[in-house]
């Protein structure tokens, strides 16, 4: 059972990643229901990829909420690749937001656990998204040098916000 929800959890995540949130969304409503509550670390990234949807449709309360919810699941596992992650999420609500000292603060926070952590690849969003923050305060010359740390390596490994933030910085 547990690794069949493993399956749909992973197949929901890929949904959202082809631009598919109705799948994802439906995938998750079946994964609640039939877990009920067994698997803490399943329901954590089930809390998390919804509120990356309720990000992605503006409604950045319910997304708020929901990395409370994921945080408070996954709290008393001491994952440190989940702080980063859900703190790349913060950063992403606080930019949406307008409130760029809050998005600055998380990048930050999650950027020096990267590090710590040596999370290259998660490190990659961060940056991207403290770039947007840069721009998103004229700060050009900032905005240029922290994509440029990161340019040759993004590639394609960024997601789809990161992406289009990148495109924003580009323009």
């Amino acid at each position: 059972d547990r690794g069949a929800a493993l399956v749909r959890m992973r197949l929901a995540y890929r949904a959202r990643e082809r631009g598919e949130p109705d799948l994802a969304r439906a995938l998750l409503d079946d994964l609640q229901r039939d877990s009920k509550g067994s698997y803490q670390v399943i329901e954590a990234q089930g809390a998390l990829l919804r509120a990356y949807l309720a990000l992605g449709d503006g409604r950045l309360e319910d997304a708020e909420a929901l990395l409370d919810q994921s945080h408070e699941l996954a709290s008393g596992l001491r994952w440190a690749w989940w702080e980063t992650t859900v703190g790349t999420a913060r950063l992403a609500v606080a930019l949406d937001r307008g409130d760029l000292a809050g998005a600055e603060r998380h990048g930050c926070s999650t950027l020096a656990l990267e590090v710590e952590e040596e999370y290259g690849l998660a490190a990659l969003q961060t940056i991207t998204g403290l770039a947007r923050v840069a721009l998103a305060r004229g700060d050009l010359e900032r905005a240029g040098l922290l994509w440029g740390a990161i340019s040759g390596q993004a590639g394609g490994m960024l997601g789809p916000r990161a992406m289009r933030w990148r495109d924003e910085l580009r323009a």
